[in-house]
């Protein structure tokens, strides 16, 4: 494997998916830029939204690509990081392979591809925050070759998309009888929109870059750096339908159209600053073995003020308000080791690697919450807001610094047996953390220090053929965790436990007809155990209402199909067709349907291109989603079927246009099911401009 691999993904015999750089959809093993340990991720199963497919959908957002890209994954708010995967709550992305720590969703700038990985991801990354999965952002990297594109799109409401990407050598010269090679990379981008609510808006600005210097044929260094500035404001700005609450079902309420506003934009904001740097180490021993180290540190400012409604008062019209002052600081250092080491024994070839990371963070958060004048749905008057607003005082009820060390150690191994037709996989990591917390309001510390536990993967993989794999793997990790002080009424039923996440899988990936036809299509069955869960009981000895706590199981179980199609028409017409399908059933520890987790959905998109002929240049196509209902307390969130158009001119190679229309037909439905909710955007036409040199 050469230091070049994370440019020129080297396919391993068991990724049975090609990465194309036309195609939509693709499967591999690289997990973000850890090329060293590239074949950790198998078996498993891994979504890539590659960049074709950001850029025909427009690349606003992970949100808007999802449900083409990936299967088993639903968002649950668009606002910001925030996912449900196979049934368990993913909060917060990976950039690169490393945890982003600032809450509001990831810029889509710089970005090569989005990747969707399935089960926990404790023994991938050394991060045990991911049980049923994690969303990680791979960002683009140096050419060797001069690369250059600019990019505008513009809408209604002020809307503003602006993107430029250059790349390419700088320096390359025989150093002390050693090729130097110098490349560079510059991405910039620009956001706005003033949307339909008066209350949001988005104020996006992105600037980033990457130096790579090869040194021969052996050692690469890569140094990236970039820094995001989100201003604007995005939260939960409309509410529910009373009325269709009362009857169990969660709808958007009439009287807050797509331009209603809980408040004024000069009252609420949302700004993000966030600095990232990171240098990688790559260094090849020989054909056999190589090694690779990685550092990252995040600085982030995250600055708030929430206004919302809060709920319906008994008239149906008049909402009760708050405000919610947050103040947040990030601070985050990353460290990776990865060591490989190919060897035969005999019949037997093993690809052995392992490692370490290290990851401290520093969290620094305050929050204040007031209440502000109530006001009616039907003729919203915010002339008091100057007051109760204006003249109230931060008084922080919530103030608290909270650190936290992680650090663990892994070995890996493939084992490949009968002409590498068997892949017996092993892999075990062991992980410990410190965590000390000061409650700067009450002068009280608070430190824990978790014991050393192990995460592992097993597996096995068979290949009939180059066409055909069959998997199957078990992973485990464990979440230590500590019971808190008594509570008054409350009975334990078992003594303090710790909860372990699994997951069971087995799949098949296939290609055929010469990789017209490819996917996969896997089952799991998951599990997070001892999750503490309460009810509430009548004591017959005092006749008294007592809850009783006990520890039982998070569950889910179901299927995946991740699939796709390319036919070629004389050499003058191409088909794309990408999809994907999963059905499951998630249930909470109390026995209840998981939270804002459809048990199933399906997502397609097709696109014609003219490869030759008078139209030759001409691609259009369409995406259509169906998601099924959420459940929350027992409402049903219903979601309508949607769908997205895209069409493209390319007059040159250089030159082309491009037409989306998003929410095609005009769906307003809720994203969150929660009573301060968020509301879809309605039907937009967006115009785009590219050119590339």
């Amino acid at each position: 494997m050469s230091p070049e691999s994370d440019q020129t993904v080297t396919l391993s015999p068991y990724i049975i998916t090609e990465k194309k750089e036309d195609g939509y959809f693709s499967e591999q093993t690289l997990l973000g830029s850890r090329n060293v340990s590239i074949l950790r991720e198998i078996p498993g199963n891994i979504s890539i939204i590659n960049r074709e497919l950001l850029e025909n959908l427009g690349a606003l957002s992970m949100h808007t690509v999802i449900g083409y890209g990936a299967s088993g994954i639903a968002e649950n708010a668009s606002i910001n990081d925030d996912f449900n995967i196979r049934g368990f709550r993913s909060l917060g992305t990976l950039r690169n392979g490393t945890a982003k720590p600032t809450f509001k969703r990831s810029p889509t700038f710089g970005i090569d591809r989005i990747e969707v990985i399935k089960g926990p991801a404790a023994m991938l990354t050394g991060n045990n925050s991911y049980l049923g999965g994690a969303v990680n952002f791979i960002s683009r990297k140096p050419t060797d070759t001069p690369a250059a594109d600019y990019s505008l799109s513009l809408s209604d409401n002020n809307f503003i998309r602006t993107e430029l990407n250059s790349s390419g050598p700088i320096f390359d010269k025989s150093v002390n009888g050693e090729k130097l090679t110098v490349s560079y990379l510059v991405n910039l981008g620009y956001w706005k929109d003033d949307k339909w609510k008066e209350i949001e808006s988005i104020d996006d600005k992105y600037i980033g870059g990457a130096l790579r210097l090869k040194f021969g044929a052996k050692t690469t260094i890569t140094l990236e750096a970039f820094n995001f500035m989100s201003g604007g404001y995005e939260y939960d700005t409309d509410i529910w339908d009373p009325v269709a609450a009362a009857n169990g079902e969660v709808k958007p309420n009439p009287f807050t159209a797509n331009n209603w506003s809980p408040g004024r934009s000069q009252d609420a904001f949302w700004n993000v600053d966030e600095y990232n740097s990171s240098i990688e180490i790559l260094h090849s021993f020989s054909e056999s073995s190589n090694i690779r180290a990685y550092f990252v540190r995040v600085d982030g400012e995250d600055r708030r003020q929430h206004l919302t409604g809060d709920s319906f008062r008994a008239d149906n019209v008049t909402i009760d308000r708050s405000v919610l002052p947050i103040d947040i600081d990030n601070k985050v250092s990353n460290f990776q080791l990865d060591y490989l080491q190919k060897l035969s024994l005999g019949p037997i070839s093993n690809e052995i690697s392992v490692g370490l990371d290290y990851a401290s963070s520093g969290n620094l958060q305050r929050l204040d919450y007031y209440t502000i004048d109530p006001i009616n749905v039907k003729n919203p008057d915010f002339s008091k807001d100057d007051v109760s607003i204006g003249q109230h005082g931060v008084t922080w009820i919530s103030n608290r610094n909270t650190y936290v060390d992680t650090f663990s150690y892994y070995i890996h191994n493939n084992a490949k047996l009968l002409n590498d037709k068997l892949i017996l996989v092993g892999g075990l990591r062991w992980i410990s953390s410190d965590r000390d917390s000061h409650n700067v309001l009450n002068k009280t510390y608070t430190s824990v220090s978790n014991k050393t536990f192990p995460a592992h993967k097993y597996g096995i993989v068979y290949l009939p053929n180059d066409s055909l794999s069959f998997y199957a793997t078990e992973v485990a990790t464990k979440f230590v965790t500590t019971r808190g002080s008594l509570n008054g009424g409350t009975i334990w039923e078992e003594a303090a436990k710790d909860s372990v996440g699994e997951l069971k899988e087995v799949g098949v990936k296939f290609r055929f007809l010469n990789n017209a036809v490819y996917g996969t299509v896997s089952y799991y069955e998951m599990a997070k155990t001892a999750v503490l869960s309460d009810r509430n009981v009548i004591d017959p000895a005092t006749n008294l209402t007592r809850r009783i706590e006990a520890y039982s199981d998070d569950t889910s179980k179901g299927w995946d199909i991740d699939f796709g199609f390319r036919y070629v028409l004389q050499e003058e017409y191409r088909i794309d067709v990408v999809g994907n399908m999963s059905n499951g059933e998630f249930l909470t520890a109390a026995g209840d349907p998981t939270p804002n987790t459809p048990k199933n959905s399906a997502g397609i998109l097709a696109k014609l291109t003219l490869d030759g002929g008078p139209l030759k240049g001409l691609s259009f196509g369409a995406g259509v989603r169906h998601q099924g209902e959420k459940i929350y307390i027992g409402l049903k969130n219903q979601w309508p079927t949607t769908a997205n158009l895209f069409a493209s001119y390319a007059w040159s190679e250089r030159f082309s246009l491009k037409l989306n229309v998003d929410n095609l037909t005009d769906e307003r439905y809720l994203i969150t099911s929660v009573g301060v909710s968020q509301v879809s955007d309605p039907r937009r036409i967006r115009l785009q401009g590219k050119y590339s040199w």
